[in-house]
Protein backbone atom coordinates (compact mmCIF):
# COMPACT_ATOMS: atom_id res chain seq x y z
CA UNK A 1 0.00 0.00 0.00
CA UNK A 2 1.51 3.33 -1.18
CA UNK A 3 1.89 6.43 0.59
CA UNK A 4 -1.29 7.88 -0.13
CA UNK A 5 -3.71 4.65 0.52
CA UNK A 6 -2.38 4.38 3.66
CA UNK A 7 -3.25 7.57 4.48
CA UNK A 8 -6.82 7.76 3.14
CA UNK A 9 -6.92 4.56 5.17
CA UNK A 10 -6.23 6.41 8.43
CA UNK A 11 -7.74 9.18 7.74
CA UNK A 12 -11.25 6.72 7.24
CA UNK A 13 -10.37 4.97 10.57
CA UNK A 14 -9.80 8.55 12.03
CA UNK A 15 -13.67 9.25 10.95
CA UNK A 16 -14.83 6.12 12.03
CA UNK A 17 -14.08 7.02 16.32
CA UNK A 18 -15.32 10.54 15.61
CA UNK A 19 -18.58 8.75 14.29
CA UNK A 20 -19.16 6.60 16.94
CA UNK A 21 -18.19 8.90 19.66
CA UNK A 22 -20.76 11.48 17.85
CA UNK A 23 -23.39 8.63 17.67
CA UNK A 24 -23.02 7.38 21.09
CA UNK A 25 -23.89 9.63 24.05
CA UNK A 26 -20.59 10.16 25.23
CA UNK A 27 -19.98 9.09 29.03
CA UNK A 28 -16.73 10.10 31.16
CA UNK A 29 -14.87 6.83 30.52
CA UNK A 30 -15.38 7.55 26.54
CA UNK A 31 -13.59 11.27 26.88
CA UNK A 32 -10.79 9.67 28.81
CA UNK A 33 -9.95 7.41 26.70
CA UNK A 34 -10.38 9.33 23.20
CA UNK A 35 -7.78 11.86 25.23
CA UNK A 36 -5.85 9.23 25.97
CA UNK A 37 -5.63 8.35 22.77
CA UNK A 38 -5.23 11.76 21.20
CA UNK A 39 -2.09 11.84 23.53
CA UNK A 40 -0.67 8.64 22.39
CA UNK A 41 -1.10 10.12 18.78
CA UNK A 42 0.65 13.03 19.65
CA UNK A 43 3.55 11.20 20.98
CA UNK A 44 3.92 8.73 18.34
CA UNK A 45 4.25 11.62 16.20
CA UNK A 46 6.44 13.59 17.93
CA UNK A 47 8.77 10.51 18.00
CA UNK A 48 8.39 9.50 14.13
CA UNK A 49 8.93 13.40 13.48
CA UNK A 50 12.01 13.48 15.53
CA UNK A 51 13.14 9.81 14.25
CA UNK A 52 12.97 11.12 10.20
CA UNK A 53 14.97 14.38 11.39
CA UNK A 54 17.76 12.28 12.05
CA UNK A 55 16.76 9.71 8.48
CA UNK A 56 16.87 13.23 6.51
CA UNK A 57 20.22 14.73 7.76
CA UNK A 58 22.62 14.38 5.29
CA UNK A 59 25.49 14.85 7.87
CA UNK A 60 24.15 12.99 10.29
CA UNK A 61 24.18 10.25 7.43
CA UNK A 62 27.66 10.85 6.43
CA UNK A 63 29.34 10.59 10.50
CA UNK A 64 28.99 6.90 10.49
CA UNK A 65 30.73 6.19 7.52
CA UNK A 66 33.40 9.28 8.21
CA UNK A 67 33.85 7.71 11.82
CA UNK A 68 34.69 3.83 9.76
CA UNK A 69 37.30 5.29 8.08
CA UNK A 70 39.35 6.52 11.26
CA UNK A 71 38.28 3.19 12.94
CA UNK A 72 39.53 1.25 9.93
CA UNK A 73 43.06 3.52 9.58
CA UNK A 74 43.47 3.20 13.31
CA UNK A 75 43.17 -1.08 13.09
CA UNK A 76 45.76 -0.83 9.76
CA UNK A 77 48.22 0.72 11.87
CA UNK A 78 47.43 -1.91 14.70
CA UNK A 79 47.86 -4.56 12.44
CA UNK A 80 50.94 -3.08 11.28
CA UNK A 81 52.62 -2.66 14.92
CA UNK A 82 51.51 -6.52 15.65
CA UNK A 83 54.03 -7.09 12.79
CA UNK A 84 56.38 -5.44 14.48
CA UNK A 85 55.71 -7.42 17.86
CA UNK A 86 56.28 -10.93 15.96
CA UNK A 87 59.47 -9.63 15.09
CA UNK A 88 60.84 -8.33 17.66
CA UNK A 89 60.59 -4.61 16.76
CA UNK A 90 58.70 -3.28 19.35
CA UNK A 91 60.08 -0.36 21.17
CA UNK A 92 59.01 1.04 24.49
CA UNK A 93 57.46 3.96 22.44
CA UNK A 94 55.67 1.62 19.72
CA UNK A 95 53.99 0.12 23.34
CA UNK A 96 52.67 3.41 24.23
CA UNK A 97 51.52 3.92 20.67
CA UNK A 98 49.96 0.27 20.44
CA UNK A 99 48.00 0.76 24.06
CA UNK A 100 46.29 4.41 22.83
CA UNK A 101 45.36 3.16 19.76
CA UNK A 102 43.59 -0.07 21.38
CA UNK A 103 41.77 2.71 23.75
CA UNK A 104 41.33 5.01 20.67
CA UNK A 105 39.19 1.77 18.65
CA UNK A 106 36.83 1.00 21.21
CA UNK A 107 36.34 4.51 21.74
CA UNK A 108 35.37 4.73 18.51
CA UNK A 109 33.19 1.57 18.23
CA UNK A 110 31.62 2.62 21.41
CA UNK A 111 30.56 6.07 19.45
CA UNK A 112 29.09 4.28 16.46
CA UNK A 113 27.26 1.26 18.46
CA UNK A 114 25.73 4.32 20.34
CA UNK A 115 24.74 6.66 17.01
CA UNK A 116 23.87 3.31 15.18
CA UNK A 117 21.13 2.51 18.03
CA UNK A 118 20.50 6.18 18.65
CA UNK A 119 21.25 6.04 22.17
CA UNK A 120 20.70 9.79 22.92
CA UNK A 121 19.14 10.67 25.85
CA UNK A 122 16.43 13.02 24.18
CA UNK A 123 15.41 9.90 21.41
CA UNK A 124 14.96 7.69 24.27
CA UNK A 125 13.03 9.41 26.66
CA UNK A 126 10.94 10.27 23.15
CA UNK A 127 10.97 6.20 23.05
CA UNK A 128 10.10 5.93 27.01
CA UNK A 129 7.22 8.51 26.22
CA UNK A 130 5.75 7.08 23.69
CA UNK A 131 5.79 3.87 25.24
CA UNK A 132 4.43 4.36 28.08
CA UNK A 133 1.39 5.89 26.71
CA UNK A 134 0.79 3.37 24.25
CA UNK A 135 1.10 0.50 27.14
CA UNK A 136 -1.36 2.17 29.11
CA UNK A 137 -4.48 2.67 26.38
CA UNK A 138 -3.50 -0.74 25.03
CA UNK A 139 -4.12 -2.19 28.22
CA UNK A 140 -7.23 -0.20 29.32
CA UNK A 141 -8.92 -0.93 25.41
CA UNK A 142 -7.70 -4.59 26.32
CA UNK A 143 -9.21 -4.57 29.53
CA UNK A 144 -12.33 -3.25 28.20
CA UNK A 145 -12.67 -5.28 25.69
CA UNK A 146 -12.49 -8.38 28.55
CA UNK A 147 -14.70 -7.27 30.93
CA UNK A 148 -17.62 -6.20 29.16
CA UNK A 149 -20.66 -8.15 28.86
CA UNK A 150 -19.22 -10.44 26.40
CA UNK A 151 -15.61 -11.38 26.65
CA UNK A 152 -13.76 -10.29 23.37
CA UNK A 153 -10.82 -10.57 24.82
CA UNK A 154 -9.92 -13.66 22.91
CA UNK A 155 -11.22 -14.85 19.60
CA UNK A 156 -9.96 -16.91 16.59
CA UNK A 157 -7.43 -18.17 18.88
CA UNK A 158 -5.62 -15.52 19.62
CA UNK A 159 -5.29 -13.03 22.71
CA UNK A 160 -5.95 -9.57 21.39
CA UNK A 161 -3.23 -7.72 23.83
CA UNK A 162 -0.34 -9.82 25.40
CA UNK A 163 2.95 -8.53 26.42
CA UNK A 164 6.70 -8.45 24.92
CA UNK A 165 9.16 -9.99 27.49
CA UNK A 166 9.91 -6.02 28.81
CA UNK A 167 6.59 -6.04 29.31
CA UNK A 168 5.66 -3.82 26.99
CA UNK A 169 1.97 -4.52 25.12
CA UNK A 170 1.87 -5.97 21.52
CA UNK A 171 -1.50 -5.80 19.64
CA UNK A 172 -2.33 -8.80 17.94
CA UNK A 173 -2.35 -7.63 14.33
CA UNK A 174 -4.14 -10.32 12.47
CA UNK A 175 -7.15 -10.28 15.36
CA UNK A 176 -7.69 -6.37 15.26
CA UNK A 177 -7.70 -6.20 11.77
CA UNK A 178 -9.97 -9.12 11.43
CA UNK A 179 -12.07 -6.63 13.87
CA UNK A 180 -12.00 -4.12 11.82
CA UNK A 181 -12.46 -5.97 8.33
CA UNK A 182 -16.17 -7.23 9.83
CA UNK A 183 -17.75 -4.89 11.64
CA UNK A 184 -16.57 -1.87 9.58
CA UNK A 185 -18.60 -2.06 6.15
CA UNK A 186 -22.68 -2.66 6.67
CA UNK A 187 -22.40 -5.42 3.77
CA UNK A 188 -19.84 -7.54 5.82
CA UNK A 189 -21.95 -7.40 8.50
CA UNK A 190 -24.96 -8.84 6.60
CA UNK A 191 -23.06 -11.56 4.75
CA UNK A 192 -22.08 -12.90 8.13
CA UNK A 193 -25.39 -12.61 9.70
CA UNK A 194 -27.71 -14.30 6.95
CA UNK A 195 -24.54 -17.19 6.72
CA UNK A 196 -24.78 -17.78 10.98
CA UNK A 197 -28.36 -17.77 10.94
CA UNK A 198 -28.07 -21.25 8.07
CA UNK A 199 -25.02 -22.24 10.31
CA UNK A 200 -27.31 -22.38 13.67
CA UNK A 201 -29.93 -23.77 12.05
CA UNK A 202 -28.01 -26.51 11.13
CA UNK A 203 -26.77 -27.37 14.70
CA UNK A 204 -23.52 -28.21 13.48
CA UNK A 205 -22.08 -28.21 17.25
CA UNK A 206 -24.73 -30.09 18.18
CA UNK A 207 -24.04 -33.02 16.41
CA UNK A 208 -20.27 -32.96 16.79
CA UNK A 209 -20.71 -32.91 20.32
CA UNK A 210 -22.94 -36.03 19.99
CA UNK A 211 -20.43 -37.43 17.39
CA UNK A 212 -17.62 -37.10 19.91
CA UNK A 213 -19.63 -38.62 22.57
CA UNK A 214 -20.32 -41.49 21.01
CA UNK A 215 -16.92 -42.01 20.07
CA UNK A 216 -15.21 -41.95 23.18
CA UNK A 217 -18.32 -44.23 24.38
CA UNK A 218 -17.45 -46.47 21.79
CA UNK A 219 -13.67 -46.46 22.67
CA UNK A 220 -14.83 -47.06 26.34
CA UNK A 221 -16.69 -50.15 25.17
CA UNK A 222 -14.33 -51.81 23.12
CA UNK A 223 -11.41 -51.16 25.71
CA UNK A 224 -14.03 -53.18 28.32
CA UNK A 225 -14.02 -55.47 25.51
CA UNK A 226 -10.12 -56.49 25.53
CA UNK A 227 -10.15 -55.96 29.47
CA UNK A 228 -13.27 -57.33 30.66
CA UNK A 229 -11.94 -59.83 33.24
CA UNK A 230 -10.22 -56.88 34.72
CA UNK A 231 -13.24 -55.01 35.01
CA UNK A 232 -15.39 -57.53 35.99
CA UNK A 233 -12.77 -58.69 38.64
CA UNK A 234 -12.55 -54.98 40.01
CA UNK A 235 -16.19 -54.19 40.08
CA UNK A 236 -16.23 -57.43 42.45
CA UNK A 237 -14.17 -55.40 44.39
CA UNK A 238 -15.36 -52.00 44.43
CA UNK A 239 -16.77 -52.24 47.71
CA UNK A 240 -13.15 -52.56 49.11
CA UNK A 241 -11.94 -48.70 47.91
CA UNK A 242 -15.23 -46.71 49.28
CA UNK A 243 -15.62 -45.02 52.40
CA UNK A 244 -18.00 -47.69 53.76
CA UNK A 245 -15.58 -50.05 53.39
CA UNK A 246 -12.69 -48.61 55.50
CA UNK A 247 -16.13 -47.39 58.28
CA UNK A 248 -16.02 -51.28 58.45
CA UNK A 249 -12.11 -51.83 59.30
CA UNK A 250 -12.52 -48.99 61.97
CA UNK A 251 -15.42 -50.76 63.42
CA UNK A 252 -13.93 -54.02 63.39
CA UNK A 253 -10.57 -52.69 64.64
CA UNK A 254 -12.52 -50.52 67.47
CA UNK A 255 -14.65 -54.03 68.32
CA UNK A 256 -10.90 -55.74 68.99
CA UNK A 257 -9.51 -53.06 71.11
CA UNK A 258 -12.96 -53.16 73.06
CA UNK A 259 -12.78 -57.08 73.60
CA UNK A 260 -9.41 -57.09 74.78
CA UNK A 261 -10.03 -54.76 76.82
CA UNK A 262 -12.82 -56.98 78.42
CA UNK A 263 -10.54 -59.76 78.47
CA UNK A 264 -8.66 -57.89 81.26
CA UNK A 265 -10.97 -58.00 83.40
CA UNK A 266 -12.60 -61.33 82.65
CA UNK A 267 -11.99 -64.46 84.63
CA UNK A 268 -14.41 -66.40 83.60
CA UNK A 269 -13.04 -69.19 81.09
CA UNK A 270 -15.87 -69.33 78.75
CA UNK A 271 -16.33 -65.60 78.40
CA UNK A 272 -12.46 -65.65 77.89
CA UNK A 273 -12.80 -68.05 75.15
CA UNK A 274 -15.18 -66.65 73.03
CA UNK A 275 -13.82 -63.54 73.10
CA UNK A 276 -10.99 -64.79 71.49
CA UNK A 277 -12.84 -66.77 68.95
CA UNK A 278 -14.60 -63.39 68.41
CA UNK A 279 -11.24 -61.12 68.36
CA UNK A 280 -9.87 -64.21 65.97
CA UNK A 281 -12.97 -64.08 63.15
CA UNK A 282 -12.47 -59.96 63.81
CA UNK A 283 -8.98 -60.05 62.49
CA UNK A 284 -9.34 -62.75 59.71
CA UNK A 285 -11.83 -60.18 58.32
CA UNK A 286 -9.49 -57.79 58.63
CA UNK A 287 -7.10 -59.48 56.52
CA UNK A 288 -9.49 -60.28 53.62
CA UNK A 289 -10.76 -56.93 53.62
CA UNK A 290 -7.40 -55.38 53.34
CA UNK A 291 -6.25 -58.00 50.81
CA UNK A 292 -9.04 -57.38 48.51
CA UNK A 293 -9.06 -53.62 49.42
CA UNK A 294 -4.92 -53.67 48.26
CA UNK A 295 -5.91 -55.84 44.74
CA UNK A 296 -8.81 -53.59 43.88
CA UNK A 297 -5.89 -50.79 44.20
CA UNK A 298 -3.78 -52.45 41.77
CA UNK A 299 -6.75 -53.27 39.42
CA UNK A 300 -7.58 -49.48 39.42
CA UNK A 301 -4.30 -48.73 38.72
CA UNK A 302 -4.26 -50.41 35.72
CA UNK A 303 -7.28 -49.40 34.95
CA UNK A 304 -6.12 -45.96 34.82
CA UNK A 305 -3.29 -46.78 32.83
CA UNK A 306 -5.51 -48.24 30.09
CA UNK A 307 -6.86 -44.39 29.79
CA UNK A 308 -10.08 -45.06 31.65
CA UNK A 309 -9.33 -42.92 34.60
CA UNK A 310 -12.54 -40.90 34.34
CA UNK A 311 -14.38 -44.32 34.24
CA UNK A 312 -12.90 -44.60 37.84
CA UNK A 313 -13.76 -41.18 38.49
CA UNK A 314 -17.30 -41.63 37.69
CA UNK A 315 -18.18 -44.67 39.28
CA UNK A 316 -17.09 -43.10 42.66
CA UNK A 317 -20.11 -40.33 42.02
CA UNK A 318 -23.62 -40.39 41.01
CA UNK A 319 -23.33 -37.94 38.63
CA UNK A 320 -26.66 -37.05 38.02
CA UNK A 321 -26.03 -33.63 36.45
CA UNK A 322 -24.40 -35.38 33.99
CA UNK A 323 -26.77 -38.73 32.95
CA UNK A 324 -25.37 -38.23 29.33
CA UNK A 325 -21.85 -38.02 29.22
CA UNK A 326 -20.07 -41.02 28.04
CA UNK A 327 -18.17 -41.90 31.49
CA UNK A 328 -21.96 -41.82 33.39
CA UNK A 329 -23.40 -44.54 31.04
CA UNK A 330 -20.54 -46.84 31.17
CA UNK A 331 -20.41 -46.39 35.07
CA UNK A 332 -24.31 -47.56 34.71
CA UNK A 333 -23.28 -50.58 32.90
CA UNK A 334 -20.25 -51.52 34.87
CA UNK A 335 -22.37 -51.36 38.33
CA UNK A 336 -24.09 -54.21 37.51
CA UNK A 337 -21.00 -56.24 35.21
CA UNK A 338 -20.23 -58.42 38.09
CA UNK A 339 -24.15 -59.65 38.03
CA UNK A 340 -24.77 -59.41 34.53
CA UNK A 341 -23.44 -60.43 30.92
CA UNK A 342 -23.46 -57.70 28.10
CA UNK A 343 -22.65 -58.19 24.28
CA UNK A 344 -20.29 -55.88 23.96
CA UNK A 345 -19.73 -56.48 19.84
CA UNK A 346 -23.58 -55.46 19.56
CA UNK A 347 -22.97 -52.53 21.93
CA UNK A 348 -19.95 -51.15 19.73
CA UNK A 349 -22.19 -51.94 16.21
CA UNK A 350 -24.99 -49.94 17.36
CA UNK A 351 -22.82 -47.17 18.49
CA UNK A 352 -21.06 -47.42 15.46
CA UNK A 353 -23.94 -47.21 13.29
CA UNK A 354 -25.09 -43.90 15.10
CA UNK A 355 -21.73 -42.58 14.83
CA UNK A 356 -21.94 -43.10 10.93
CA UNK A 357 -25.61 -41.29 10.72
CA UNK A 358 -23.84 -38.37 12.75
CA UNK A 359 -21.37 -38.26 10.27
CA UNK A 360 -23.70 -38.43 7.16
CA UNK A 361 -25.50 -35.52 8.64
CA UNK A 362 -22.27 -33.47 9.50
CA UNK A 363 -21.20 -33.75 5.61
CA UNK A 364 -24.18 -32.85 4.07
CA UNK A 365 -24.59 -29.84 6.76
CA UNK A 366 -20.80 -29.28 6.24
CA UNK A 367 -21.62 -28.96 2.21
CA UNK A 368 -24.38 -27.14 2.45
CA UNK A 369 -22.26 -24.49 4.58
CA UNK A 370 -19.99 -24.42 1.94
CA UNK A 371 -22.01 -23.63 -0.71
CA UNK A 372 -23.10 -20.73 1.00
CA UNK A 373 -19.71 -19.71 1.54
CA UNK A 374 -18.98 -19.37 -1.86
CA UNK A 375 -21.23 -17.00 -2.62
CA UNK A 376 -19.03 -14.78 -0.15
CA UNK A 377 -15.94 -13.12 -1.68
CA UNK A 378 -14.08 -11.53 1.21
CA UNK A 379 -11.41 -13.93 2.27
CA UNK A 380 -11.41 -12.39 5.82
CA UNK A 381 -15.01 -13.37 6.31
CA UNK A 382 -15.06 -16.45 4.49
CA UNK A 383 -11.80 -17.29 6.18
CA UNK A 384 -13.19 -16.56 9.95
CA UNK A 385 -16.33 -18.38 8.87
CA UNK A 386 -15.57 -21.20 8.27
CA UNK A 387 -13.18 -21.63 10.96
CA UNK A 388 -14.54 -19.91 13.52
CA UNK A 389 -18.05 -19.32 13.04
CA UNK A 390 -19.24 -19.29 16.91
CA UNK A 391 -16.35 -16.46 17.44
CA UNK A 392 -17.71 -14.43 14.84
CA UNK A 393 -21.41 -15.10 16.32
CA UNK A 394 -20.18 -13.46 19.28
CA UNK A 395 -17.53 -10.79 17.59
CA UNK A 396 -20.61 -9.60 16.06
CA UNK A 397 -22.44 -8.68 19.08
CA UNK A 398 -19.57 -5.73 19.66
CA UNK A 399 -21.45 -3.71 17.23
CA UNK A 400 -24.08 -3.24 19.63
CA UNK A 401 -22.36 -2.41 23.33
CA UNK A 402 -26.46 -3.05 24.76
CA UNK A 403 -26.45 -6.75 23.45
CA UNK A 404 -27.37 -8.41 26.42
CA UNK A 405 -27.18 -5.37 28.47
CA UNK A 406 -29.56 -4.91 31.52
CA UNK A 407 -30.84 -1.35 31.91
CA UNK A 408 -28.28 -0.58 34.61
CA UNK A 409 -25.86 -1.98 32.47
CA UNK A 410 -26.39 0.46 29.83
CA UNK A 411 -24.15 3.42 28.42
CA UNK A 412 -21.90 2.86 31.38
CA UNK A 413 -18.18 3.07 30.57
CA UNK A 414 -16.33 3.06 26.57
CA UNK A 415 -18.05 0.32 24.12
CA UNK A 416 -15.83 -2.70 23.05
CA UNK A 417 -16.30 -0.82 19.46
CA UNK A 418 -14.54 2.31 20.11
CA UNK A 419 -11.81 0.63 22.34
CA UNK A 420 -11.44 -1.73 19.36
CA UNK A 421 -11.15 1.02 16.88
CA UNK A 422 -8.71 2.58 19.26
CA UNK A 423 -6.19 -0.35 19.14
CA UNK A 424 -6.48 -0.01 15.38
CA UNK A 425 -5.34 3.03 14.92
CA UNK A 426 -2.43 3.12 17.37
CA UNK A 427 -1.35 -0.51 15.33
CA UNK A 428 -1.95 1.11 12.03
CA UNK A 429 0.27 4.06 13.06
CA UNK A 430 3.19 1.62 13.10
CA UNK A 431 3.07 1.97 9.30
CA UNK A 432 2.90 5.72 8.93
CA UNK A 433 5.00 8.90 8.73
CA UNK A 434 4.88 11.12 11.82
CA UNK A 435 3.29 14.02 8.97
CA UNK A 436 0.97 11.36 7.92
CA UNK A 437 -0.34 10.51 11.64
CA UNK A 438 -0.61 14.59 11.79
CA UNK A 439 -2.12 15.00 8.85
CA UNK A 440 -4.87 11.61 9.66
CA UNK A 441 -5.24 12.55 13.33
CA UNK A 442 -4.78 16.59 13.39
CA UNK A 443 -1.92 16.01 16.75
CA UNK A 444 -1.22 19.45 15.54
CA UNK A 445 -2.30 22.12 13.52
CA UNK A 446 0.37 23.18 10.47
CA UNK A 447 2.24 25.67 12.17
CA UNK A 448 2.82 23.56 14.94
CA UNK A 449 4.38 20.62 12.94
CA UNK A 450 6.50 22.85 10.92
CA UNK A 451 7.57 24.09 14.75
CA UNK A 452 8.31 20.57 15.08
CA UNK A 453 10.34 19.99 12.82
CA UNK A 454 12.18 23.09 13.16
CA UNK A 455 12.91 22.26 16.56
CA UNK A 456 13.96 18.37 16.03
CA UNK A 457 16.15 19.70 13.36
CA UNK A 458 18.26 21.76 15.57
CA UNK A 459 17.98 18.35 18.08
CA UNK A 460 19.73 16.96 15.59
CA UNK A 461 21.99 19.75 14.46
CA UNK A 462 23.26 19.69 18.35
CA UNK A 463 23.26 16.28 19.03
CA UNK A 464 25.96 16.22 15.74
CA UNK A 465 28.09 18.44 17.12
CA UNK A 466 28.40 16.35 20.29
CA UNK A 467 29.33 13.41 18.12
CA UNK A 468 32.26 15.48 16.14
CA UNK A 469 33.51 16.46 19.60
CA UNK A 470 34.04 12.61 20.85
CA UNK A 471 35.18 11.88 17.58
CA UNK A 472 37.44 15.33 17.30
CA UNK A 473 38.56 13.94 20.85
CA UNK A 474 39.79 10.56 19.99
CA UNK A 475 41.70 12.06 16.40
CA UNK A 476 43.38 14.93 17.90
CA UNK A 477 44.58 13.55 21.16
CA UNK A 478 48.30 13.55 21.73
CA UNK A 479 49.64 10.15 19.95
CA UNK A 480 51.16 9.10 23.52
CA UNK A 481 48.38 10.25 25.94
CA UNK A 482 48.29 7.56 28.66
CA UNK A 483 44.55 8.92 29.82
CA UNK A 484 41.53 7.34 29.91
CA UNK A 485 38.63 8.67 27.81
CA UNK A 486 35.66 9.63 30.19
CA UNK A 487 31.78 8.34 29.91
CA UNK A 488 29.97 8.88 26.82
CA UNK A 489 26.59 10.80 26.71
CA UNK A 490 24.71 12.63 24.33
CA UNK A 491 22.11 14.54 25.34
Amino acid sequence: MDSDSRLAAYRKLIQQIKTVVKEKNLGNSDNVLIRKLLTVLQFDCEFKLLSECYSNSKEFNEVIPNMKTIYENYMRELEQLDKKKENNEFSYMDNFRYQRLSKATKRLDSIIQMVNNREFNHYIEAIVASLKESDEIIEVCGTILKDGIEDFSRLFNREIVSSDKEGHKIIDDDYIDTIYTLLSHSETIKLAENYLRTYRSHRLDELNKKKDTNVKYVNYLKIIQENISVFREYMGLIHYTGKNSQQELDAWKAKIASLELETQGTFNLLRRNSISEEISSLNEKISESTRKRTRAIEIEEEIRKLGCGDLIDALDTTLRDSENTPEAKIASMLRTLAKNSFNMSTLIKDVNNSIEEVDEKIKARQKALESRLDGIHNPVLKNALRNNPEDVQVLLKMRNPDYGATEDQKNIGVSPYLAALCLKTIKDAKHLTGEEIEQASEAYDKAGVFAKIEADNALVANCLSSINDLVYEVVNRVPYDPNDYGKISLS
